[in-house]
């Protein structure tokens, strides 16, 4: 009578715990064990792992860099440049920035057409233009230094991997060697702009550039 009654007691445990089991049971798996949640939460990162890894911009940009060397030695320091041309825009007078405006007119005409220009600007055209170039690049300089594009103009391919910048150093050190610039030879930059061509020869060259500009 006594073992039939501990085998009934047994049985009855076997079966709480059972029922206790079955209670835990949430999409199939049993969280009423620690290696199940461990098991669950391994699971987890192996999917994290096993997705695609994104490769950083840092080794993106290593892996598509240019291999060709450019002299950035009179490369402007860009934040003093960008303080220099705020503070001119921002101090601009009034009539600074309605001649400004104004100076757009003489690009509809054809210089070379001197009735043309006779007719729109009269006699003196010569006078009216300069004053017009004048007020023109006093302002646009200062606007293309805010936007890091101080030399206005869009350099031919001279390496598909380099920026518009490096491109432009690189073409400006092609027109240097087909000229045959060298140390200590002298040259005349007419309309450098800011100089910046003109410094960037003078230190891939050595050769003297001297730059005149309308300001």
């Amino acid at each position: 009578m006594a073992a039939a009654t501990a085998s009934l007691r047994i049985q009855e445990q076997q079966h709480n715990v059972h029922s206790s089991a079955n209670a835990f049971k949430i999409n199939g798996r049993t969280d009423s064990s620690d290696s199940s949640r461990t098991s669950d939460i391994s699971a987890e990162k192996t999917r994290i792992k096993g997705q695609p890894i994104r490769k950083s911009a840092a080794k993106k940009k290593d892996e598509g860099a240019s291999d060709c060397v450019v002299d950035r030695s009179v490369s402007p320091n860009r934040l003093k440049t960008f303080l220099k041309a705020f503070k001119h825009i921002r101090d601009l007078s009034p009539q600074q920035v309605d001649a400004f405006m104004a100076s757009y007119e003489i690009y509809n005409l054809d210089w070379a057409d001197e009735d043309a220009m006779v007719a729109a600007f009269g006699t003196n055209y010569q006078e009216h233009v300069g004053r017009c170039l004048t007020a023109y690049y006093s302002v646009i300089n200062h606007l293309c230094s805010l936007g890091d594009v101080e030399k206005m103009y869009i350099p031919p391919l001279m390496d598909k991997k380099a920026s518009v910048r490096d491109n432009q150093l690189l073409c400006e050190e092609s027109i240097a060697r087909e000229i045959g610039l060298k140390p200590g030879m002298k040259v005349l930059d007419l309309g450098c702009g800011r100089g910046r061509v003109a410094a960037h020869m003078t230190s891939f060259s050595g050769a003297r550039v001297t730059g005149l500009n309308s300001e």
